[in-house]
């Protein structure tokens, strides 16, 4: 399992949403399919991907306890995206 964090934008404005933060496991061994993939995904969601942040090669025993149901999905699934999105700046 691969764990990979982007940073993203929603594709079309919105005043509820400034961005993410975007886990996603995906399950293979390949980092360079990983991060395709995981790609795919988030664009696909209707969010651009601006930066990898960070990739991880995973067992199940290292993921932490708040983790380990996306962990578990992507197994079933294949993948799973959790979006850590944050408010839009007061500027």
């Amino acid at each position: 399992m691969i764990r990979l964090t982007f940073l993203a934008w929603p594709r079309r404005s919105t005043e509820k949403l400034d961005g993410a933060y975007v886990v996603v496991f995906v399950a293979c061994d390949d980092a360079v399919t990983a991060e395709r993939q995981a790609r795919t995904w988030i664009e696909e969601t209707g969010w651009v991907v601006e930066a990898l942040e960070d990739s991880a090669k995973l067992e199940r025993e290292e993921v932490s306890e708040r983790e380990r149901q996306y962990f578990d999905d992507a197994l079933v699934d294949s993948g799973s995206l959790i979006f850590h999105c944050f408010p839009p700046s007061e500027e």
